[in-house]
């Protein structure tokens, strides 16, 4: 599940996402990953939230981009992806 664009290339409703979710719970998908190519918790959050519901594993993945132990990459550094972890982590 791309975030917000479910298995789709638009960004979709979160009802649409939800639906999406259910009905392949209802066909036998049991473990759902899911990501966001930014890493954008608030667009993962539907889709985590509604596989929770549904009583499914979200297998929740980081993109990841560079050399964590590069010193010239303040911004996606180690501390980064340790951060976006445990904030997947409090997601569920």
């Amino acid at each position: 599940i791309r975030g917000a664009n479910a298995v789709g290339y638009t960004s979709y409703p979160d009802n649409v996402v939800r639906q999406f979710i259910q009905r392949a719970a209802a066909n036998g998908i049991d473990v759902f990953r899911v990501f966001d190519s930014l890493n954008s918790l608030d667009n993962m959050h539907v889709a985590i939230d509604e596989v929770r519901a549904q009583n499914k594993i979200a297998e929740v993945a980081l993109c990841y981009t560079g050399d964590i132990l590069d010193s010239n990459r303040p911004k996606y550094n180690l501390d980064y992806y340790v951060n976006m972890a445990k904030e997947l982590e409090k997601a569920g």
